[in-house]
């Protein structure tokens, strides 16, 4: 079995808080390199969503060498249910080092759209910047201060740049605010797509149109859904 070691030196900017983000990783047969410590319960299901993942994410996944780990807690060591981390300032693929880590409360029926929404970001950011700004502004063309965004996290993050646009105009607040909205949104979107049941049991009723948005995401981005 192929073994990959991440040394703190691999992964400087994981810090003295993420120390969990590295060690030893195992190849597994579906591509990707997973935390020699994970168990054989987690390993299960986690090798099958990712491997019903739509191809271009796991080929992408694949040609990073993406690790994972499974977090001892409920959350992830940020707080969320999954997480990604990575160098994203990093012109070279090997210095990318992305990694995901998968809190204990993500096994269930939703953790393979949890996978794509973190391996999304992955995709969102090896994009070339004119791709995104393609699909930026058809999110700001097509996404009115009124409609109700594809899932209520992602609607959180449009609210948030919302009152930046009307308290902070032209500010590195509202411009950072803009980025995570349309980052999240798009992962959102993508996983949403990809599995139509996520995030079903919420009282949630989303008015953006989900069919125009595919079809913004394969003619900017080039993902296949």
């Amino acid at each position: 079995m192929k073994t990959k070691i991440i040394r703190p030196s691999d992964r400087y900017w994981a810090g003295k808080r993420f120390q969990n983000l590295l060690g030893y990783f195992e190849l597994d047969p579906s591509g990707l390199y997973l935390s020699s410590d994970i168990s054989e319960e987690h390993r299960l299901p986690i090798v099958e969503a990712f491997s019903t993942l739509p191809p271009q994410l796991i080929e992408l996944s694949c040609g990073y060498e993406l690790t994972l780990n499974v977090s001892p807690f409920g959350n992830t060591f940020s707080e969320n249910v999954c997480t990604i981390y990575a160098d994203w300032d990093a012109r070279d693929r090997k210095a990318v080092s992305p990694h995901v880590e998968v809190g204990r409360s993500a096994f269930g029926t939703d953790l393979k759209p949890y996978l794509v929404h973190e391996i999304s970001h992955l995709w969102w950011r090896s994009r070339p910047s004119e791709a995104r700004e393609l699909y930026r502004q058809f999110l700001l063309e097509t996404t009115a201060d009124t409609d109700r965004e594809v899932t209520h996290y992602a609607h959180r993050k449009f609210e948030h740049y919302l009152s930046n646009l009307i308290g902070a105009p032209r500010s590195f607040a509202l411009r950072n605010a803009r980025e995570i909205w349309m980052e999240e949104s798009f992962c959102e979107t993508v996983a949403k797509l990809a599995v139509p049941d996520y995030k079903s049991d919420e009282d949630w009723t989303a008015t953006i149109d989900l069919a125009r948005r595919q079809g913004s995401i394969d003619q900017a981005t080039k993902l296949k859904l």
